[in-house]
């Protein structure tokens, strides 16, 4: 009987740790839209999270990609209105290997909607 509930137990155990890392990373981009909408005084605070979404649209595996530091992005308002983003992330290339990135996202923000100007 002990062979068993150790055989039952640590499969529950680490399916549950696993919903709930899924949990906290599925939440994450939430709050940051929540932030961002809490702050609209900062024309830049929604700039991040649109640029992380454009660049999500461009990538061979969307679901790789690992954000690097994305609250600390730096951020440019520039005096045309364009703000301009650099981006850090990790995401596999089309040979499934993880490599580094940065992108330079340049967006309109126009209210609370965002549209690419330029990726590079």
């Amino acid at each position: 009987m002990n062979k068993i509930t150790k055989f039952v137990t640590l499969p529950v155990l680490a399916l549950g740790a696993v919903v709930v890392a899924i949990g906290m990373t599925v939440d994450a981009p939430e709050r940051e839209r929540e932030q961002a909408e809490a702050a609209p005084q900062e024309p830049t605070a929604g700039a991040r999270f649109a640029c992380s979404e454009f660049i999500r649209a461009t990538l061979n595996d969307p679901r790789s990609v690992e954000w690097i530091d994305r609250q600390r992005w730096p951020t440019n308002l520039r005096d045309d209105g364009i703000i301009t983003v650099m981006a850090s992330y990790r995401a596999a290339n089309a040979f499934g290997g993880m490599v580094r990135g940065t992108t330079y996202c340049d967006i309109v923000a126009d209210g609370g909607d965002y549209r690419l100007q330029n990726l590079r």
